[in-house]
Parts: C-alpha cells; sequence; structure tokens
C-alpha cells in the first residue's frame, strides 16, 4: 500500500511538472507578456488587412497621369552641335540642321554666400574744416556679419527643423563655401 501512495505521489508530481512544461511551450507573444521578438522561427504569416478592389495595379485606363512639364523659357539653354556623322564621322558642321530634340534639367542652383560691401564715403568740410563720414545702414553694424537671411536661415534649422546646432553649422559651412568666402559659424 506505502508503494502504491508513493507511486501516486510521483505520478502527480510528474503530471504537475508536465503541465508547467506544456504551458510553457504553448506560450508566445500573442497569449502571454512576452515579446515578439521571442516568438523566433514560429511566427505567423502577417495578414493583410487590405480588401483587393478588382482593379489592375498601376495606372487605370483614362488617368491622366502626372509628370514634369517642360518651361517655355528656360533660364539657360545649352546648344550641343553636332560636327561629325556618328556613323562614318564625315564633317557635319557646314550641313544645315534639320531639327532638334529639346530636353529640361530641373535643378537647384548653387548655393553661395552674397558679398555686399557698404563703402562710408569720408569728406573734409571745405567750411569748417572737420571730417564727416556717411552713415551706414542701421543693420550694419560691424565690419563683417551675416544678413538677415542668412541668420533667419540658421533659425528655421536648428528651431523649425531641431537640427543641433553643430550640424546647423557644418549644413550652412558645406552649403555656403565658394571659394574665398568660406562661412564660419
Amino acid at each position: 500500500m506505502a508503494l502504491v501512495e508513493g507511486l501516486s505521489k510521483i505520478i502527480e508530481a510528474l503530471e504537475a511538472r508536465i503541465q508547467v512544461l506544456e504551458d510553457q511551450v504553448g506560450k508566445h507573444s500573442g497569449n502571454s507578456g512576452k515579446p515578439p521578438s521571442s516568438d523566433g522561427l514560429s511566427k505567423p504569416s502577417p495578414k493583410s488587412q487590405r480588401v483587393r478592389s478588382g482593379k489592375r495595379s498601376g495606372g487605370q485606363k483614362g488617368h491622366r497621369g502626372y509628370r514634369l512639364e517642360p518651361v517655355e523659357t528656360p533660364d539657360k539653354r545649352e546648344l550641343h552641335a553636332l560636327n561629325t556623322c556618328e556613323h562614318c564621322e564625315a564633317g557635319l558642321s557646314e550641313v544645315a540642321v534639320e531639327g532638334v530634340e529639346r530636353r529640361q534639367v530641373f535643378e537647384l542652383p548653387e548655393v553661395r554666400l552674397e558679398v555686399t560691401e557698404h563703402v562710408a564715403e569720408v569728406k573734409q568740410c571745405p567750411v569748417c574744416g572737420r571730417r564727416s563720414q556717411a552713415r551706414f545702414p542701421a543693420s550694419v553694424r560691424q565690419p563683417t556679419q551675416y544678413g538677415p537671411r542668412f541668420r533667419a536661415q540658421l533659425a528655421y534649422f536648428h528651431s523649425g527643423q531641431f537640427i543641433p546646432l553643430a550640424r546647423t553649422a557644418t549644413v550652412m559651412t558645406v552649403c555656403t563655401d565658394s571659394g574665398s568666402h568660406r562661412a564660419r559659424l
């Protein structure tokens, strides 16, 4: 009898242990507090919430479409002259042009600092003999300084776009490097 009771207790303990292990194996991020990264390779395949419309992918028939349209008067025009035949290399410099093909490239202008030098005249008065100097505009207070548009751009980058000061300085230094007029922030 003691043997049967001992074996029953062992069986109950083993059944409890099996239940704990099965519970651990069955846990995943969907039914426990485990993070999704712990699911491993046994993750269920993602199910799309998208409902098919029945239309083919891409532009539909009758859709006008949008593209970058050419302009009538470009800012610059570059002529690419044809001087030799691309097949036999015969000279074409004196041959009349039959037609042209046009292509346009839209590009931002080169960013460079525009430096304005303010010069104030100094003159000696013939009546009193004293020297007088013309006044600089009120906004020009230093021998060298940044203008209001440049300072506004700095403020926009830093406060409007949340670019840190060091990166703002780097951006402005790179963007305004025009040879001798290198921006020093």
